[in-house]
């Protein structure tokens, strides 16, 4: 009767035994993918001519993405693609900047990004990372780390756009307005 009772015991213990490691492990995946999730931000802007203030027409559209790893230092990625580029019409992307401003209004330039070469190859007009070493333009300029706080306290409030100039359209061809992604 006391060795089947032990055995019970041993069996009870060993099936508690597992449940607990199973729900350990469920838990702890939980845990990292949801602190995955706090570490990151992301943002896009879809990009059109409908948003140039005034407006103008195009047969361009494109999309922005950008990262915000909350990790300090903060670093900020960005990805702006475009559609519609002739593949022989390499210079017509002339500038890509952010700006300072909300929707339908004309902001401060802040931050220029590099064009990539052969985007009309690919559609990546600019791509890269943003971080409190960069150089900032206006308001930002000469405040250090405080001016990549500043650009991402002025995004999260919806006040930051994105904008692309061409030969064609030299006040703006694209541009939209930075939000979290949903």
């Amino acid at each position: 009767m006391v060795a089947k009772l032990n055995t019970l015991m041993l069996c009870f213990l060993s099936s508690f035994s597992l449940l607990l490691v199973g729900w350990i492990e469920i838990t702890d995946t939980a845990l990292i993918s949801a602190s995955t999730k706090n570490e990151e931000e992301r943002f896009r802007a879809i990009l059109n001519g409908s948003e140039i203030s005034p407006p103008v027409s195009t047969n361009l559209s494109g999309i922005a993405q950008l990262v915000l790893e909350k990790s300090k230092p903060f670093n900020l990625t960005y990805n702006v693609t475009i559609t519609g580029i002739a593949s022989n019409n390499d210079n017509n992307i002339t500038s890509v900047h952010l700006h300072n401003g909300i929707r339908g209004y004309n902001g401060t330039e802040i931050k220029e990004l590099k064009i990539l070469p052969g985007y009309n190859e690919n559609g990546i007009v600019a791509k890269g990372n943003l971080s409190a070493s960069d150089s900032f333009s206006s308001e930002l300029a000469g405040k250090g780390d405080l001016a990549l706080n500043s650009l991402i306290q002025y995004i999260a409030n919806g006040e930051v756009y994105l904008d692309v100039h061409s030969q064609d359209n030299p006040h703006g061809e694209l541009r939209g307005q930075i939000f979290p992604s949903p």
